[in-house]
């Protein structure tokens, strides 16, 4: 597995895989993608794994993270995670947050707390994820790095 930083390339792949994953990608653009990470299977070259952060001064907002079917149940979301945690320190985040609806206990097991969703730095609260992605009935997550 070969571990990336997105291109604009990878976009309809990311796209892709978010779609499958049952996870909202419409206000994905180019420009963000230099802050998400991808895996690929080195063999095939197809899009295994993405996750996704959006920086706000010294917070991030973790999100679209998603395993392509076939390699789900090897630790990708675990190394993922863990390889955007270390992305997010070198840029000086001291917290991550996220929004989830089915995942809550894979982030609990990596260190990540429910919080109030209004506790949420307003610069993440104004995100196109929080505003208008996620539903209210969405679990809040932060991570202090």
């Amino acid at each position: 597995m070969e571990f990336s930083f997105a291109s604009a390339e990878d976009e309809e792949q990311i796209k892709q895989i978010l779609a499958t994953s049952g996870l909202d990608h419409r206000d994905i653009r180019p420009s963000q993608l230099q802050h998400f990470l991808i895996v690929k299977d080195e063999t095939a070259l197809t899009l295994s794994g993405v996750v996704g952060l959006e920086l706000s001064g010294n917070f991030g907002l973790l999100r679209s993270l998603a395993v392509a079917k076939a390699f789900r149940r090897q630790g990708l979301a675990t190394q993922l995670i863990n390889k955007i945690e270390k992305y997010a320190r070198s840029q000086k985040v001291t917290a991550l947050y996220l929004l989830t609806l089915t995942a809550e206990d894979f982030f609990t097991n990596r260190g990540y707390h429910t919080t109030d969703r209004g506790s949420a730095p307003s610069a993440l609260q104004d995100t196109n994820e929080f505003k208008n992605l996620c539903p209210e009935t969405a679990v809040c997550m932060k991570k202090q790095l």
